[in-house]
């Protein structure tokens, strides 16, 4: 599954709920391709790098 985080600096906080929920419920979706835009962007970078959240 390949996961596309949008950019919009207000939804920032959403893509960081996201983020979490995919790291705590369904990690096995993180394997693929993630990318992101603008504020997605710093989420999916979070995913990729094991950042805290």
């Amino acid at each position: 599954m390949n996961l596309s985080f949008a950019g919009c600096g207000f939804l920032g906080i959403y893509h960081v709920g996201v983020a979490v929920c995919f790291k705590k419920y369904a990690p096995h979706l993180l394997l693929d391709k993630i990318s992101g835009a603008s504020a997605g962007a710093i989420a999916a970078c979070c995913l990729l790098c094991d950042l805290p959240l």
